[in-house]
């Protein structure tokens, strides 16, 4: 069939066919494409920029919030008593597992941008009511509810951001993307540090700490990025496995033109009215998921105690950070500036573990946790404790490990799962890391006999300490004994492999034409053996790059 004009170009609806674990986009009788090859070919560009701009400055505006002192803050502010006061970590982290428990199975079914947005404008609303809310009219109740729901909303964006960006980007530049994306959460912790000192140098202890002010300011952070993010594109893969071939190819041509590169549908004009494949729905969701399990039970129990260990470390030792800055006798630095010196660690240690990026993702964070540790360890002689020099060191050297060891344990979480179900693996994993992060924070206030400083005993101090360093030990040994070669740039798969690549042979496809890569089908155990070739041939629109020697 040809067009209107006679330029006698065959016109075809994009189609989609399932080979082993990948989806394969095709165009025409001459040409078909993983979503996963086409961004290799189309490598990074202005496109991966929006992504780590929109993604970052999301991450940026949650992480601003300083949970401990805001907490302290709200319990004085609204007069609460013991149990309430400890329901505010509680509460929190009841919604951010909510948000976890949700966030996998509406992004796999719904898609990843809706989510993301809605996430980000709950995040907003929640922070500017609770800057808005009189303390005379207002009770406790209203404040935790609040407090749950922005819980619930920050934990949403994490998940799925982070995918969103692992589908959109070339497999080869995947770590480095999500380093620059931990920078900006990095750059929110200093942000924190220099807005603590300016709004709340009494971290939430005195009256004169203007809370709400601060609670505005994060707000209209989160408020600004929506019409960043609105501007970012599905997720290609999540469309591929969608069955909605035509907008994953169209996604792919406009990032394409983002990059100055010719689209995929150059002479393929698209007429024909698309037939929408059917929609997933939930139940179909969770039959992946149960086989997934099955398949990969090992190595999702694997994860999430590396993950847990990981959280129950990081949010237990920032929420007493600031305790010990109260705790250190009177000198001559103030507490807030060694706040704001010790939050550009997270910078520095994403810098270095960046450069690192060679020796693989576990040996970083095994690295990271044997730093922590020897950190931990030396900030329970209380002589260390007391001066100012000391106790920055062991702070900073502490810090210094957040940001490699969660951007190390994303990329793992990305990566060993398939398209289809890569929300709710992920989500998962963290739902159950963050009921150990719970137990860090909830236990720092039931350790303390009230919301000051001055109620810890140097007993429960160094046992918390040696409970961190035990934490983070097993959370560096059990990413380094991770089977696999997931995290370091592995090849994403759409699909759950069937029973035939359970027997450890690796499936390959390749493409003679513009895309030279191999697609590695990967088996659980990642180990090499017989292949089979599938040629999928070249368009004539696309560039005459060379050919491999197997054709």
């Amino acid at each position: 069939m040809s067009d209107g004009g006679g330029e006698g170009i065959m016109r075809r609806v994009p189609s989609l066919r399932k080979v082993q674990s990948h989806a394969v986009v095709e165009l025409d009788d001459k040409y078909g494409t993983t979503v996963q090859a086409r961004l290799d070919h189309m490598g990074s560009g202005l496109y991966q920029v929006l992504l780590v701009a929109a993604i970052g400055g999301g991450s940026l505006a949650i992480s601003l919030d300083p949970a401990a002192a805001m907490n302290t803050a709200l319990a004085r502010a609204y007069s609460m008593e013991g149990w309430q006061r400890s329901l505010l970590p509680t509460l929190a982290a009841m919604g951010s597992i909510l948000g976890l428990f949700i966030a996998g199975p509406l992004s796999d079914w719904r898609g990843r941008k809706v989510v993301l947005v809605f996430a980000l404008c709950m995040t907003a609303c929640s922070q500017l009511l609770l800057a808005s809310l009189p303390a005379r009219f207002v009770d406790a109740s209203v404040v935790l509810a609040l407090r749950f729901a922005l819980g619930m909303s920050t934990s949403i964006q994490s998940p799925v951001g982070m995918i969103l960006v692992v589908e959109s980007c070339p497999s080869s530049a995947r770590a480095q993307i999500i380093f620059g994306i931990q920078m900006f959460t990095a750059l929110g912790n200093v942000c924190e540090g220099f807005l603590v000192m300016h709004f709340m140098p009494h971290f939430g202890e005195a009256a004169s700490d203007n809370w709400r002010l601060y609670c505005m300011v994060m707000g209209s952070t989160a408020l600004a990025m929506v019409p960043l993010m609105s501007c970012l594109l599905e997720s290609p893969s999540f469309l591929a496995v969608k069955g909605d071939a035509q907008t994953c190819v169209q996604v792919l041509d406009k990032i394409a033109r983002l990059h100055g590169l010719p689209p995929l549908q150059d002479d393929v004009k698209i007429i024909d009215e698309v037939r929408e494949e059917p929609m997933r729905n939930l139940w179909d969701i969770a039959g992946v998921f149960r086989s997934m399990l099955v398949s990969h039970f090992g190595l999702v129990v694997m994860l999430a105690m590396a993950d847990s260990s990981r959280a129950f470390f990081v949010l237990g030792s920032a929420y007493v950070w600031k305790d010990l800055y109260q705790l250190m006798p009177p000198q001559r630095v103030d507490a807030t500036v060694l706040n704001v010196i010790s939050t550009f660690a997270p910078v520095v240690g994403l810098i270095i573990s960046q450069r690192m990026l060679r020796f693989g993702v576990r040996t970083i964070a095994f690295v990271c946790s044997l730093q922590a540790a020897g950190a931990l360890m030396s900030l329970m002689d209380p002589q260390v404790r007391s001066h100012w020099g000391s106790l920055l060191a062991c702070i900073v050297l502490t810090k210094m490990t957040y940001g490699p060891l969660h951007t190390c344990l994303a990329l793992m979480k990305a990566e060993s799962f398939p398209t289809e179900i890569r929300v709710c693996a992920f989500a998962v994993i963290s739902m159950v890391a963050e009921f150990s992060g719970v137990m860090g924070q909830v236990l720092v206030e039931n350790l303390k006999e009230n919301q000051n400083a001055s109620s810890w005993t140097a007993h429960r101090l160094n046992l918390f300490f040696l409970l961190l360093m035990c934490s983070v030990l097993l959370c560096g040994l059990l990413t380094y004994a991770t089977p696999g070669q997931s995290g370091d740039g592995r090849k994403l798969r759409e699909y759950l492999p069937g029973h035939e690549l359970k027997q450890g042979a690796i499936r390959r496809v390749r493409s003679d034409g513009s895309i030279t890569d191999f697609l590695e089908m990967q088996s659980d155990s990642d180990s090499d053996g017989e292949h089979a070739s599938m040629p999928l041939r070249r368009p004539n629109t696309l560039p005459n790059l060379k050919r491999s020697g197997m054709d």
